[in-house]
């Protein structure tokens, strides 16, 4: 019921109903989460906003199941919807890796560009999965070189991990 007057005509009753939504915690998430999976257009992006200023812990939690719909969304036409999918796939953290890699595998150019840069902005827990990247000769040199670059950029901690891989 909640979610769905995130789709009413007036601004006032959509903005109480989101912040209903954040006051119930959990079960709201769950709401979003369900909802976010089917939603498309203007519907989804109102989701995604709702979402993405719920609490991070709350998020994490909660919304590993909307993180292939999130993946799909780093390739949004519109910019803004980008940005907010790749900040709750950062909320989500560890849940959202192992879609992001599935997609990862699945793209090419500027799309797994976005993609590894998303598994990247998650941190160090990453550093295992681009090593992957980096060592898998099947993988395009693009790819092993944008991967490289991206643990470069985490510092001293993804040298590590880089080394004690080598």
């Amino acid at each position: 019921m909640l979610v769905s007057l995130l789709q009413d005509a007036d601004e006032a009753v959509r903005r109480q109903a989101a912040l209903a939504l954040k006051a119930i915690g959990g079960p709201g998430v769950d709401q979003l989460v369900i909802r976010l999976v089917t939603a498309t257009g203007a519907e989804q992006t109102k989701l995604l906003h709702t979402l993405a200023s719920m609490d991070d812990g709350l998020v994490r939690t909660r919304s590993s199941a909307a993180a292939p719909v999130l993946v799909s969304l780093l390739n949004h036409a519109d910019g803004a919807v980008r940005l907010q999918a790749a900040s709750l796939l950062e909320k989500i953290g560890v849940y959202a890796v192992q879609p992001l890699v599935t997609r990862l595998t699945q793209s090419t150019g500027a799309e797994q560009a976005q993609l590894l840069q998303a598994l990247v902005s998650m941190g160090e827990t990453t550093v295992p999965i681009l090593n992957q990247i980096m060592i898998d000769t099947r993988a395009p040199l693009a790819s092993r070189l944008q991967a490289l670059t991206l643990v470069e950029s985490l510092g001293e901690k993804g040298a590590d991990a880089y080394l004690a891989l080598v």
